[in-house]
């Protein structure tokens, strides 16, 4: 991102966040080891938020147990917590014994 101005900051910003999950996904290369430690908007596409700032709203509201790093005012996520976040909220629905869902 090269930014000249804070307007122009703000329209490349919002440029990201509006595309697809899959273009930011490619245009951020995530680091592939399960220790990385993941900005608010790399973190908001893993799980697939609208916006990066709800996780921020998560942490404030203690809504979710998310873990998170925090040094000074820099929030990060490491990978392999927003796995397990994520596979702790899979919801498995069993078939009743009649064998019709």
């Amino acid at each position: 991102m090269r930014f000249t101005t804070p307007q122009r900051a703000r329209f490349e910003l919002l440029e990201i966040y509006s595309e697809p999950i899959a273009t930011t996904e490619r245009r951020m290369k995530q680091p592939e080891t399960s220790n990385a430690l993941l900005s608010e908007a790399e973190a908001a596409v893993i799980l697939g938020l609208k916006n990066a700032k709800t996780l921020a709203v998560w942490r404030c509201t203690k809504r979710y147990e998310l873990p998170y790093v925090k040094y000074g005012r820099t929030v990060r996520y490491r990978r392999k917590d927003l796995e397990a976040f994520i596979e702790a909220k899979v919801v498995y629905q069993a078939t009743p014994k009649g064998g019709r869902a």
